[in-house]
């Protein structure tokens, strides 16, 4: 199943449904988390309603700031919402229902530092009050460490530690990323700052649950904050039949020259055959 979070700085942006459609085309989510939508009340409802999947639950947006939808496909996930507030949503995510559920936290933590430790202070009760398996994704507008920044002014250190804190206070594990490293950027010729602000938690019961999961940082597309891909099961490569390689620390295992021995002394005239049988031998005694 794949996640798509996205920052895109105000839905009611005449070219919004244009890009997103192109997202959604190039990715196919079953879940959509947008944030900072800046809308609200029947606009909000309009927009957010027209984006084909039937089911949507929004944190409005107060004023021109914050703004939070949660938006999925109900034939291919059951999900129930437990708490809504201007920061984050919270529900219970059943893909199949032979699978067990977990929690989804979508986020969006207010640039106001104030008003962010209450956010800290909510996400260490609520991951008091249950045992599950739990993901967070998110603008926390913060980040873990100084160089998820690039700026010429120094990341501030009693911010990154209270971030921190507020981690390990709810047991939560970075899912770390593939592609570009910082994920908004002011986008100023002069002063220019980027800093790694939207991210993917975990507790490692679901990371146990999901332990292929990745985490991709899309290209910005009409935005100054790049979409967030998640796929919770990657499907795997095959890549063939892995090539036989002889490893030079094979020679350091007192019983790996009895293999060489053994298939030698059982085709003595006949090298390709010797090879053939060592191969064998070679690669089970390896697993």
């Amino acid at each position: 199943m794949k996640i798509l979070l996205w920052n895109y700085r105000g839905a009611g942006n005449p070219n919004f449904r244009r890009n997103f459609a192109e997202l959604m085309r190039a990715h196919h989510p079953t879940i959509v988390v947008l944030v900072e939508t800046r809308i609200s009340g029947q606009r909000a409802v309009d927009v957010s309603t027209a984006l084909g999947f039937d089911r949507v639950i929004r944190s409005d947006a107060e004023g021109f700031s914050g703004g939070i939808w949660f938006l999925w496909d109900s034939g291919s996930v059951t999900l129930d919402i437990l708490q809504v507030n201007n920061q984050a949503i919270h529900a219970t995510v059943q893909v199949h229902h032979s699978n067990p559920p977990w929690l989804f936290t979508a986020l969006y933590a207010s640039p106001k530092f104030a008003t962010r430790l209450s956010l800290w202070d909510h996400l260490t009760n609520f991951a008091n009050s249950h045992n599950l398996p739990w993901m967070i994704a998110g603008d926390f507008n913060e980040i873990l460490a100084s160089n998820e920044k690039f700026s010429t002014s120094p990341a501030s250190q009693r911010r990154i530690s209270y971030f921190h804190n507020c981690l390990d206070k709810c047991n939560l594990l970075d899912l770390g990323f593939n592609g570009p490293r910082f994920t908004w950027t002011n986008k100023r010729q002069n002063g220019l700052v980027m800093k790694r602000l939207d991210r993917v938690l975990c507790n490692p019961a679901w990371k146990h649950l999901f332990e292929e999961a990745n985490v991709v940082h899309l290209p910005r597309v009409a935005s100054d904050h790049s979409p967030i891909l998640i796929n919770n099961e990657p499907t795997p490569h095959n890549f063939g039949t892995r090539p036989f390689r002889l490893e030079t620390i094979w020679f350091t295992d007192p019983s790996f020259p009895k293999l060489i021995h053994d298939s030698w002394t059982k085709f003595p005239q006949n090298v390709p055959l010797a090879i053939h049988d060592f191969t064998n031998r070679v690669t089970t005694w390896n697993r």
